[in-house]
This record gives structure tokens, C-alpha cells and sequence, in this order.
């Protein structure tokens, strides 16, 4: 199983007791993410702290323990909180689906699955997990890593380098007087300058390198 720190791709586990709905529903997402499955309650946790999900595709009714208790756990783990819980479920009693929202679900799909409608729901939900993402993981104006993005890359860096006896290097920049350059031309030219300077790191930089702006 793959360990995940932050990953770009997005990450659907689904958790179904029943062989053909867990296939049924792989089929209604397949492409839009990469997909793990889980038969029951406490193998969907344990693998939901190896694979970090954005989406869970969740079924209430499992052995050992059910949906919304594993709901209820996913919610109470700082690692896994933001992950979106999708209840997929036959039952169609309108106090299953209060409890759902009130575990911390977000959607609620009926079965027997449409898939073409299931697929348009998930397919939503990761459009804004991955904006969510973006926005908690990158700089506002120039689109570049911010500092927390910065700090999760460099720690991997540093893993890396003690298990091959490497080394990591840093390199800070800052731009000089550039109050003047807002002061004299407006911040709109300023605000464009950062940008064309952003974009020319990037292009300058290798693959493996990360480029960050921490913040005015």
C-alpha cells in the first residue's frame, strides 16, 4: 500500500461489503481517480490513513462496525477530516439520510446505482476537493507552493536524502526594494512583476526542484 503525504492525483476508497456493488461502483468512477477498496468498517480506516482519500464512496450497513460510525472516525482524525464521505446506500428512510449529514457526510447516493448520475457526484466532489487543495497548498497571486507545501516537500526531500546519504539544497531569494516598485508604479504592475518572476523560476527549474513563495 502507498503511503500518502500530498499527492496532486486524486483518491477515491470505497468501502462496500458486497462484491457486485463494490464493481458496480469502481466501473461508475474508474478515471476519475485512483481507486481502493475496503469490505468492511476497520480495514476501510486502516486503509484510509495509508491512502489519504478525497472521496469515500461509503455503504451503511457492513460487519463489524457500520457507515456512520466509520464516518464518525474518519471525521474525528485531523489527517482524514477534509476527505469527502459519500453515503451509498439502499436505504431510503429520510432519518438515515439526517444521520448521514449529521456523522459529517456530505451526499447521499440511493441504490440501485444510475451510474451515470453516481460518476457526475463524485466527479463534482473532486473538482472541489482538488480546488480546495490547491488553495490551502498554493500561493494565491503567483500559483506557486506556499509554505505549507513548501514544508511537506522539504521533509520528504530530507527522507530521501538520509536514505540515499545525499543532500538537499536551499536556496532563498527575496527581491530588493520592491515597496518602491508598488509605491511608484501601483500595486497591479507590482502584483504582475511577481508573477513574470514566478513563472521564470519555474521554467528555470528542474522537475524534481520546488519553486515557493511564502507569503508577502
Amino acid at each position: 500500500m502507498r503511503s500518502k503525504a500530498f499527492n496532486p492525483e486524486s483518491v477515491i476508497l470505497i468501502v462496500e461489503d458486497q462484491p457486485i456493488d463494490a464493481r458496480v461502483l469502481s466501473e461508475a468512477v474508474r478515471g476519475l481517480a485512483d481507486i481502493y477498496l475496503a469490505a468492511d468498517g476497520h480495514s476501510a480506516l486502516e486503509m484510509a490513513r495509508q491512502c489519504r482519500p478525497d472521496v469515500v464512496l461509503l455503504d451503511i450497513e457492513m460487519p463489524g462496525i457500520n457507515g456512520f460510525e466509520v464516518c464518525k472516525a474518519l471525521k474525528a482524525d485531523p489527517k482524514l477530516c477534509d476527505a469527502a464521505v459519500i453515503f451509498v446506500t439502499s436505504h431510503t428512510q429520510q432519518d438515515n439520510e439526517l444521520r448521514a449529514l449529521e456523522h459529517g457526510g456530505i451526499d447521499f447516493i440511493q441504490k440501485p446505482l444510475n451510474v451515470a448520475v453516481a460518476r457526475a457526484h463524485v466527479k463534482a466532489h473532486i473538482a472541489l476537493r482538488k480546488e480546495a487543495k490547491k488553495l490551502a497548498n498554493h500561493d494565491a497571486l503567483t500559483g506557486l507552493p506556499n509554505r505549507t507545501l513548501l514544508q511537506d516537500r522539504t521533509e520528504q526531500a530530507l527522507q530521501k536524502a538520509r536514505r540515499s546519504h545525499g543532500r538537499v539544497a536551499m536556496l532563498l531569494l527575496d527581491l530588493d526594494n520592491f515597496k518602491g516598485i508598488n509605491d511608484s508604479v501601483g500595486h497591479s504592475i507590482g502584483d504582475a512583476l511577481l508573477r513574470e518572476v514566478a513563472e521564470r523560476l519555474a521554467q528555470s527549474s528542474r522537475a524534481v526542484d520546488t519553486v515557493s513563495r511564502q507569503g508577502g
